[in-house]
């Protein structure tokens, strides 16, 4: 993949290169689904959600150069557009090209160390074993740590231990995001339901936010945006959104609530 980029014609191009470094660093590697507002998107492999305003703040471009990059690379035919009024789905193409690279890369790497080990590192005792065994405890019990204590900083709801509960749907939230990408989820959470300039109050636990709200306050659905009081509407628009939030979302805002503990 590395030889590709170095053969190609954008690399004589500083700020067009840097765009589709990140283009692809911004796709999906597997099939997802994300939130925008109150609608569900389906992306590919390959695909990701993308607006000029971010697009811009995160490149350090200005919009214009965005616009333009962009644009470039759909007329060298390395990405697609799929426009909507309000945002836009891009495609990499031949994204199983630079997936299959990376494997091969990494399979490559991971044959050589094994052919390397010592035979020695075969034979373990049966002491070494065990204490291996519980090692492997301690690291898998390690892997949920990190979510929980996420959570608990923003004081929430807290959660003074992680329940079998929690761990099945960190687990199943990781099938489809990666870890940087739940906790940043978090953060946007925790921003938007105690902003008075947004209207999402809903308090949740760390298990309904993994199974109900994950994919509304991923970066990817733009929640920052989605839930501010200008473009939430006023008067019947407001009610009609009590009874989505009753269903599983949250009530209109009245003030930041006091602080409460679960478990």
């Amino acid at each position: 993949m590395w030889r590709k980029m170095l053969d190609n014609e954008m690399l004589k191009n500083h700020k067009l290169f840097v765009f589709w470094c990140w283009c692809l660093l911004k796709a999906t590697h597997k099939k997802r689904t994300v939130m925008i507002g109150f609608t569900e998107i389906e992306l590919q492999p390959g695909q990701f959600i993308y607006g000029r305003k971010k697009a811009s703040k995160e490149l350090r471009m200005s919009e214009q150069n965005t616009r333009t990059c962009l644009k470039s690379l759909e007329k060298s035919k390395n990405i697609t557009i799929k426009p909507t009024n309000r945002y836009s789905i891009i495609t990499v193409c031949k994204w199983d090209t630079y997936q299959n690279d990376i494997n091969s890369i990494n399979h490559h790497n991971n044959q050589q160390l094994t052919n390397n080990q010592p035979t020695t590192n075969q034979q373990l005792t049966t002491d070494k074993n065990v204490k291996n065994d519980n090692n492997g405890k301690k690291e898998k019990e390690n892997i949920y740590m990190p979510f929980l204590d996420h959570w608990n900083s923003f004081k929430i709801i807290i959660h003074r231990k992680i329940t079998d509960k929690q761990k099945t749907k960190i687990n199943t939230a990781l099938k489809n995001y990666e870890k940087q990408e739940i906790l940043k989820a978090m953060e946007n959470y925790s921003y938007v339901v105690k902003s008075s300039q947004h209207y999402f109050s809903h308090k949740w636990t760390l298990e309904d936010f993994l199974q109900r709200g994950l994919s509304k306050f991923v970066d990817a659905a733009q929640p920052i945006e989605n839930f501010k009081e200008k473009s939430h509407g006023q008067g019947t628009g407001k009610k009609s959104n009590d009874r989505y939030y009753k269903r599983g979302g949250a009530a209109p805002r009245r003030g930041i609530e006091k602080l409460s503990t679960n478990n």
